[in-house]
């Protein structure tokens, strides 16, 4: 996986680095992390999508309140795993 891709957003395409891509338990949904640098109160901005592929083209989707709670508890789970490392 690239750790960097481009993303259109208001019609202008942005360089988004990768922070994860993950499926959910059921391989149904593909989800995409991703930040643009974007700082706020000493902070990096998250983003978060569905990524779909379809013949070789891929698209992100919005995210409704129940795959956004999923992808907090997968993003605490690493951040756990990678601290007892």
């Amino acid at each position: 996986m690239k750790n960097k891709i481009q993303i259109e957003v208001n019609g202008v395409l942005k360089d988004a680095h990768v922070l994860m891509m993950f499926k959910n338990k059921e391989q149904t949904k593909e989800y995409i992390v991703y930040t643009f640098l974007e700082e706020e109160a000493d902070l990096v901005r998250v983003y978060a999508s569905l990524f779909k592929e379809k013949d070789y083209e891929y698209s992100l989707e919005d995210i409704d309140d129940a795959d956004w709670q999923y992808i907090k508890t997968i993003m605490r789970e690493v951040i756990k795993e990678s601290a007892n490392d």
